[in-house]
């Protein structure tokens, strides 16, 4: 991998390979959140302005069939472990679908710490886009998946989190379950939002 992306708990260089430009990742048996056992995740630098980040992605999860729940792959953009938005490919009981998530520290007793939508159908490859713009106070976040390689696009919704400090970073996951791969045929990086057809 690029020298740019350092990891979060590297579950280990046998985990995945880097071949012709795709990497290949093993899915771990833990999940992303603040609990012990969290799982790992390499990340990097984003633009300090708006920007939109993409990948496109497929997983070994068959196609049909249950119930490897929550076995997923995809893009996260990382403030820390329970601060996060998260859009990627997702198997949960029967469905194959685009997830985007939200997990925030929660405001007190009772107020949730994860929320999610669901964007369009998942591909063979599916293309997952994530666009920041932002506002004085709020970064806003809105993600766009496509199963025909950008000939059309599907909305999966916004979130919003507050502007800190420390500016969040690009992530990517494998994880959930194991025993499947995540392949990642490109990530890239676009310094303004980008717009799409369909």
């Amino acid at each position: 991998m690029d020298p740019a992306w350092t990891w979060i708990r590297d579950p280990g260089a046998s985990t995945r390979s880097v071949s012709g430009g795709v990497l290949n990742w093993q899915m771990q048996a833990a999940d992303l959140g603040p609990d012990a056992g969290a799982a790992g995740l390499p990340v990097r630098a984003l633009p300090t302005g708006d920007y939109t980040v993409e990948t496109r992605v497929k997983t070994t999860v068959p196609r049909d069939g249950c119930c490897q729940n929550y076995a997923q792959g995809g893009l996260v953009i990382y403030q820390d472990d329970a601060n996060f938005v998260k859009l990627a490919v997702t198997s949960i009981w029967e469905t194959r679908q685009t997830e985007f998530g939200k997990r925030e520290t929660p405001e007190g007793p009772g107020y949730p710490a994860y929320g999610n939508s669901v964007g369009g159908p998942v591909g063979e490859w599916t293309v997952l886009r994530l666009t920041r713009t932002h506002t004085a106070t709020e970064n806003v976040y809105t993600a766009t998946t496509s199963k025909d390689d950008g000939a059309t696009w599907d909305t999966a919704g916004t979130w919003t989190t507050p502007l800190t400090a420390t500016p969040p970073r690009l992530g990517l996951v494998s994880m959930a379950a194991a025993g499947f791969t995540t392949t990642f045929d490109y990530v890239r990086v676009y310094g303004a939002p980008r717009g799409h057809s369909g």
